[in-house]
């Protein structure tokens, strides 16, 4: 996310722009009740999780995109998972929204975080609607770095390690064999 705020704005009004072209009027309500970001408080992950929960499904029913998104409550009602888990993850979303959204609505990655000293990597999803690409492919042409590069995964949306899991792994494991002798 290169502009948190400009991203939650940009994810808030693309969200309302496609309930409105699918006349679900119930979105539209849920969205103009909430109003747009940036929000603060202890309900930032319930104001926050309309749109984009409502985008995650939009990526999910996007046949460009293979293997499309996770099942969360699924995988947490796995074995894998006891209730005190369970209890815990939804506690870790509404914390993490709670306390660290407002520490970054000011961050801009364009400004002030043009310049740096390590190789810079970004693996973006093509079809991602939570995190705006071309804001990534912008930042990605500013920034200065020894090494950079700009990865896309044509059949991805916002979670390319998902979407394209052996094309990602192939990635990963290109870049960490390139750089090595760096770790």
């Amino acid at each position: 996310m290169v502009d948190f705020a400009e991203t939650e704005q940009r994810c808030y009004d693309l969200a309302l722009q496609r309930a409105k072209e699918k006349s679900d009027t119930d979105t539209i309500e849920e969205l103009n009740k909430i109003g747009p970001p940036p929000y603060s408080g202890k309900n930032i992950a319930l104001k926050a999780g309309v749109y984009l929960q409502y985008l995650s499904g939009e990526m999910s029913h996007n046949p460009n995109i293979h293997n499309p998104g996770y099942e969360t409550l699924e995988d947490l009602a796995s074995e894998e998972y006891g209730v005190i888990d369970q209890i815990n993850y939804i506690r870790g979303i509404v914390t993490t929204f709670s306390n660290l959204y407002p520490q970054l609505w000011d961050i801009d990655l364009r400004q002030g975080y043009t310049e740096i000293d390590i190789p810079i990597y970004m693996f973006v999803g093509r079809h991602d609607l939570n995190a705006p690409t071309d804001l990534a492919e912008e930042y990605f042409n500013l920034l200065q770095a020894p090494d950079k590069k700009l990865i896309w995964f044509e059949h991805s949306g916002h979670s390319p390690w998902i979407n394209e899991n052996n094309l990602f792994c192939e990635k990963t494991i290109h870049l960490f064999v390139q750089h090595e002798n760096e770790f």
